[in-house]
């Protein structure tokens, strides 16, 4: 577990902490978590080759949605809040096109949407999409082309626009 913590650690970290937002204390939560679900998997089937990289960004993804839809339930009541001066960011654009997009892509193919989410959400190679899927690099690349197509297309049709982007 050390060689793995230390070969990905800090990438993992990295990536929770973009997926959370930039909290670095959570990011650092989630790495501890992933990294011991990793034992957990390891040491139940040590037979079995795990490919630890796509394995952890997998694991620390799903932590971090799970983490977001539990506190995005729960309303909290803030007053006298400090801003030190500054504005405070209005998230509501942002979630507006992460629902766009999330409606959008329901009018895709299971093999688009499954191209889209590997390659863009959990941000694995082609190779590594091919060799998950059992499919040559080739028609990931193919079927990649062809399903951000399929989505713009969707998102077309709801509206969006060059001019009027996400």
């Amino acid at each position: 577990m050390a060689e793995i913590y230390q070969q990905h650690g800090a990438d993992m970290r990295r990536f929770a902490h973009h997926k959370l937002g930039g909290d670095w204390h959570r990011a650092e939560d989630l790495l501890q978590e992933a990294m011991l679900r990793a034992w957990l998997q390891m040491r139940d089937k040590p037979e079995r080759e795990l490919r630890v990289r796509p394995w952890l960004k997998t694991v620390i993804k799903n932590l971090a949605i799970d983490e977001f839809r539990s506190h995005g339930s729960r309303f909290e009541a803030v007053t006298d809040v400090e801003t030190d001066g500054r504005e405070a960011t209005d998230h509501t654009r942002s979630v507006l096109a992460e629902l766009v997009v999330r409606d959008a892509m329901r009018d895709l193919s299971e093999n688009h949407r499954q191209i889209l989410q590997r390659v863009y959400l959990l941000d694995l190679s082609t190779r590594a999409v091919a060799e998950e899927l059992g499919i040559p690099s080739g028609t990931v690349k193919s079927r990649c082309y062809h399903a951000v197509r399929a989505l713009k297309s969707a998102l077309m049709t709801r509206g969006v626009t060059r001019d009027t982007a996400l």
